[in-house]
């Protein structure tokens, strides 16, 4: 990747004022995907996580957006760790997440999972120390455009 692609990538990214990587950097190492999460509770609440990395720099950056929200919030990431499984089993991931909302660390997302399967996802609230679990919504169309179509 060129000096000039990673900084576009790096104006992106930290200003987080676009959750889209510009077409300009299509040599570059990155790598976008999206998920959609619905929660295992009475009244479901549904937020898409957009996650990007560039193995070139090393660089992860995530977002969630909830289904009646107009912005996304950007998350860090905390930590990530790895367990082998034997056997051939894909590794199990564990991934933490912290929100950040009005520039303040608000909250956390605990992700695990093997391989493409999601095996938990936990929203706790610092706050309130709320926590709400969440299920990967298979069910519903998503993109990197439009996001998690939550009302088809």
């Amino acid at each position: 990747m060129s000096f000039s692609c990673r900084r576009k990538v790096f104006v992106i990214v930290s200003t987080a004022a676009s959750l889209a990587l510009g077409t300009s950097c299509a040599f570059a190492d990155a790598t976008a995907d999206i998920a959609c999460f619905t929660s295992d509770t009475r009244s479901p609440i549904h937020f898409e996580m957009r996650t990007y990395y560039d193995r070139d720099i090393h660089f992860s950056f995530a977002s969630i957006k909830y289904a009646k929200a107009k912005t996304a919030n950007p998350i860090v990431l905390q930590s990530d760790s790895a367990r082998g499984q034997g056997g051939g089993q894909p590794d199990e991931i564990t991934t933490t997440w912290l929100e950040v909302v009005g520039g303040a660390v608000s909250g956390s997302y605990r992700m695990v999972q093997r391989g493409t399967n999601v095996d938990s996802m936990v929203y706790t609230n610092f706050k309130t120390k709320k926590t709400v679990p969440f299920l990967l919504d298979t069910h519903v169309d998503s993109t990197l455009e439009n996001g998690c179509a939550w009302e088809r």
